[in-house]
């Protein structure tokens, strides 16, 4: 009884290492599994972190240019002020200007009035220049003829 109770417990024994393997061994290849996980998202973490360093940098260039840019806008719109200024300047002055024209062509128009007044004068003037020569030439000849 002794040879058949040691191979039952060698049966038992082997069934229970079977068993115990059984449940070891995927418990192994899950453990290598999540090794292989772990050391994917390791990877994944250095890259990611590599990529977010990458996106600072290119952060505080957008950055520096906004700054850049922010000025050269504060300028030009300065630029604008003066150009704005200078063009109400420039628009006053033009008014004078289309005022002082209109003040010369009123002033034209009655140097012209006044030169054809002058002109009707000298033509009358000479019109009875021409009338005393006329007498005067009458006369002439009649202090001849006496």
């Amino acid at each position: 009884m002794e040879a058949i109770e040691r191979e039952e417990i060698y049966r038992i024994a082997r069934e229970v290492v079977k068993q115990e393997l059984d449940i070891l061994l995927p418990v192994s290849r899950e453990i290598s599994d999540l090794k292989i996980v772990v050391h994917e998202l390791v990877q994944a973490q250095v890259r990611t972190e590599k990529r977010f360093e990458e996106l600072v940098q290119t952060y505080e260039k957008s950055a520096e240019g906004l700054t850049t840019l922010e000025k050269a806008i504060h300028e030009l719109a300065q630029a604008q002020a003066k150009t704005e200024a200078r063009l109400e300047e420039l628009a006053q002055a033009q008014a004078k200007t289309e005022a002082r024209l209109e003040e010369l062509a009123q002033a034209q128009a009655k140097t012209e009035a006044r030169l054809e007044e002058l002109a009707q004068a000298q033509a009358k003037t000479e019109a009875r220049l021409e009338e005393l020569a006329q007498a005067q030439a009458k006369t002439e000849a009649r202090l001849e003829e006496l």
